[in-house]
């Protein structure tokens, strides 16, 4: 299986009642290695269902891998917020908050 690679990644979240956390949580970047894509190409995924350190997976069963850096905006609208960003893990407590 080859992974998608992503970088100037961000995570995307929209409100969800039946979603866990009441969250939808989308990954945003510039993709390569993926044969739906041109090299190059900003997408912005399906819904993302897990993650482990820089490894994610979304809803349609796609496993990404978070290349580089992510988005120095995402991540100042993060500081903004009061928010630390570990890029090396960076959804470590999304999935286990309640």
């Amino acid at each position: 299986m080859r992974w998608v690679e992503v970088k100037d990644w961000s995570f995307l979240e929209f409100d969800c009642e039946s979603c866990q956390n009441g969250i939808k949580l989308h990954l945003a970047g510039i993709c390569s290695e993926d044969r739906r894509f041109v090299d190059g190409s900003y997408i912005i995924t399906s819904q993302i269902i897990s993650s482990q350190g820089r490894s994610i997976v979304t809803e349609n069963g796609t496993q990404y891998f978070l290349k580089g850096s992510p988005s120095k905006y995402w991540v100042e609208d993060q500081e903004l917020m009061g928010k630390t960003v570990d890029p090396e893990n960076p959804l470590e407590t999304f999935f286990s908050r309640k």
